[in-house]
């Protein structure tokens, strides 16, 4: 796959072992939620994936994402890596395999735990489980998806 040969970071089959959630991790997910609750989407800094990274990051202490992957600086930055990767799923199923997570099916997702949501304009949106309902990143802050819409999941050791 010509992606996983211009970024190496993301063949590495796994890290030393997965982030685990610390004990603090539903309060840490909880003031991360808060703190960019009122954040516009911004691609490379707060779009889907940064934001999906940022909820994992509170809850293990670990960013998923690999320090050396640039950050995608406009929308046709974005969609060209999502292409090369073969789409949002795909890119996150490697993230998966690097980080320990596990895919689910998404009516057994949990708190802290990722999903897909089918997208319109912009494709797929990568969310993050907070119960009933998921919280993804839009231009005018964070907005609420019911958990029942999504299409695929990742539990969150």
């Amino acid at each position: 796959m010509r992606f996983l040969k211009k970024r190496p970071e993301l063949r590495t089959e796994k890290k030393s072992g997965p982030a685990r959630r610390r004990e603090t991790w539903a309060r840490d997910l909880e003031a991360y939620m808060a703190e960019v609750r009122d954040v516009p989407f911004a691609w490379g800094s707060h779009d889907c994936c940064t934001f999906a990274a940022g909820a994992v990051e509170a809850m293990t202490g670990e960013n998923p994402i690999p320090a050396s992957c640039p950050p995608c600086g406009s929308r046709e930055d974005a969609f060209a890596i999502l292409d090369e990767a073969g789409g949002l799923e795909a890119l996150v199923g490697l993230l998966a395999v690097r980080n320990g997570w596990r895919a689910v099916p998404p009516a057994l997702a949990r708190r802290g735990d990722l999903m897909i949501f089918a997208g319109k304009d912009d494709g797929p949106l990568l969310a993050v489980n907070v119960g009933a309902s998921a919280v993804g990143p839009t231009e005018r802050g964070t907005i609420t998806i019911p958990a029942g819409r999504a299409v695929k999941a990742w539990h969150i050791e």
